[in-house]
């Protein structure tokens, strides 16, 4: 029983704590790093803070699973059943929230890419000055993710429709 309910809360990986711990990096790397652009480093403090926040909050739900719910020997009671519902929902609250920080990151990191606010990392009296390791991090971070994404969405749709039924 407990087995079960470890699958459904259990992470697909680390990668949302070291995503949000480089976000935390990044964004905190001192003030005026990123005059041209003062969004950027804002929204990697954000975004990391709730990354990291979520993902150490899902650990604790493991642990209360695991160490909080009965034994295998009888039936699960409803207030544990309860826990469980609330503890597999907040892991569709991390994912979601994944979404929105590649949707919002993306808005955020897109102008630097464009000749409308010409990024400079030379000059920092330039006006769009930004630094080099925070823009680039973002820039490869956010494309990246949006190419696992899909392709996460792609294998989800075959595996879904592509099935062979039972025999």
């Amino acid at each position: 029983m407990k087995e079960e309910i470890i699958a459904k809360t259990t992470p697909l990986s680390l990668v949302p704590l070291a995503t949000g711990t480089a976000f935390l990096i990044l964004g905190s790397r001192g003030t005026n790093t990123c005059p041209g652009h003062p969004s950027l480093p804002s929204f990697l403090l954000l975004a990391g803070t709730l990354t990291v926040g979520l993902g150490i909050l899902n650990q604790i739900c493991k642990f209360v699973i695991f160490y909080g719910l009965s034994d295998e020997k009888r039936a699960p009671t409803p207030q544990e059943k309860n826990v469980v519902w609330l503890l597999t929902h907040l892991q569709y609250l991390l994912s979601w929230s994944q979404v929105i920080i590649l949707i919002v990151g993306t808005v955020i990191v897109a102008p630097l890419a464009t000749r409308v606010h010409a990024w400079n990392y030379k000059d920092p009296d330039h006006p769009f000055y930004c630094d080099y390791g925070t823009v680039i991090f973002a820039a490869i971070f956010f494309p990246s993710a949006w190419f696992l994404l899909l392709l996460t969405l792609l294998a989800y749709l075959l595996i879904r429709f592509c099935r062979q039924p039972p025999q």
